[in-house]
């Protein structure tokens, strides 16, 4: 039987929040019994800063707006701008840590961490793996009922450390990708044709403030962010 977790956390880079995330979230909150959700994007994700990967396509102030408004629907989910107060490169392992302090002592399993299959499964090459992998209680949502691994090995360790795991059973991939919705969103800009991939809101926040930037310069705007900032009024 899984541990009870009253929280439980989401990190990623959220570029953009799609429905795909949101589904994750209500399956996870639902089948869990989870109390709360915060929703923690990537303020500079580790393996996203060039060199080891992709940058992410929008700013940070883009990806939380989004992920604000989407999550403003449920009253059980929190979006939190933490990481851009905290050092760079933004470690899930340090986030957690100032998120809850002393964290390192809690009663293992009392934090519930959502994640996909992939990002469960490369957890052993994290910063500190070993203290997130004994600390926490991971909801994995599997892509096409993957098999979902028990226990993971961490580099430096001789056995594999027991990992505390509940698969989010009710969650059914609807083929909603990152890169799906980059591809549609080159395609066609219209709010009415992305709310098939994202919610209401932020389709309309992609058509207003996501524009090439030329357009945002012939629009007479020279600071996207306090654009953004002084016309938005975004749940927190």
């Amino acid at each position: 039987m899984a541990p009870l977790c009253d929280i439980g956390v989401f990190f990623g880079t959220f570029d953009v929040f799609h429905k795909g995330h949101w589904a994750m979230a209500q399956a996870a909150l639902d089948e869990a019994g989870l109390k709360h959700l915060v929703v923690i994007p990537a303020f500079s994700p580790p393996n996203k800063s060039g060199a080891d990967g992709p940058v992410p396509a929008h700013a940070y102030f883009h990806r939380l707006a989004m992920a604000r408004l989407a999550c403003a629907a449920d009253a059980r989910i929190a979006v939190s701008d933490l990481e851009a107060c905290l050092p760079t490169p933004s470690y899930t392992i340090a986030t957690l840590r100032a998120l809850f302090p002393g964290f390192d002592d809690f009663d293992p399993h009392r934090i519930a961490f959502l994640a996909g299959l992939d990002t469960y499964r490369s957890l052993g090459q994290w910063k500190e793996a070993a203290v997130l992998i004994r600390q926490l209680h991971f909801l994995v949502v599997p892509r096409h009922q993957a098999d979902v691994p028990r226990q993971l090995e961490v580099p430096g360790y001789n056995k594999p450390l027991p990992t505390s795991v509940q698969v989010i059973e009710s969650f059914r991939d609807d083929a909603v990708s990152a890169s799906h919705l980059k591809s549609v969103w080159a395609q066609q800009q219209s709010a009415s044709e992305l709310t098939e991939w994202v919610p209401e809101a932020v389709a309309q926040y992609m058509q207003t403030y996501l524009l090439p930037r030329q357009d945002m310069a012939a629009a007479g705007v020279a600071d996207e962010e306090e654009a953004c900032q002084g016309q938005l009024s975004l749940p927190r």
